[in-house]
């Protein structure tokens, strides 16, 4: 029984499935991405920035990205400048996430994740 036909028999919507497909693409790049700059940027400041697994959710024709992002050890004096010291940290990984996006950049936009159409051809050649 081939991929096609067990999706049928399971009564597997492809729609769906194409849909959780992607959701899992982008959480996987979107990870692998993050901890790269992260790591990149945690050298370079005492600041560290910590980041946990990301969540792509559909529904309709929308699919949304979750990510949780967490700084810490921001050094502080309880005065006005701690804000300023937040927002170098935040700028700095702000730059090095536009970096890194223009590495991903295409003429139809961002590529963040294996294609349906790439994944589809892959599935049909390993499943035959």
């Amino acid at each position: 029984m081939n991929y096609d036909s067990w999706k049928l028999a399971t009564n597997v919507d492809s729609r769906t499935q194409i849909l959780e497909d992607r959701c899992s693409d982008i959480e996987a790049f979107i990870d692998s991405k993050l901890n790269q700059i992260i790591a990149l940027s945690n050298r370079e400041t005492v600041c560290q920035w910590q980041v946990e697994p990301s969540l792509a959710d559909f529904n309709d024709d929308d699919i949304r990205l979750e990510l949780t992002l967490r700084l810490k050890h921001v050094t502080v004096t309880g005065n006005a400048t701690d804000l300023q010291e937040l927002g170098l940290c935040l700028m700095r990984l702000g730059e090095a996430l536009s970096q890194a996006a223009r590495g991903q950049q295409t003429v139809h936009g961002l590529k963040l994740a294996t294609s349906e159409a790439k994944r589809e051809a892959g599935q049909s050649a390993q499943l035959g």
